[in-house]
């Protein structure tokens, strides 16, 4: 997974096994992954968090 901070959206990389590295044994060509949109954090909406007791 991947979260563009620019924008906030959230990429999976499927490799449709259970490995977290796809592989195919015959074939030695490296293989791909193509991205696919999850989501979007509403990075617009958070604000900095600044606690009370550090501005003493």
């Amino acid at each position: 997974m991947v979260v563009d901070l620019r924008n906030g959206r959230v990429w999976a990389f499927p490799t449709s096994t259970v490995l977290p590295y796809p592989t195919d044994p015959i074939n030695s060509r490296p293989q791909v992954s193509h991205p696919f949109l999850v989501g979007r954090f509403a990075l617009e909406d958070t604000k900095r968090y600044v606690p009370d007791s550090t501005l003493r």
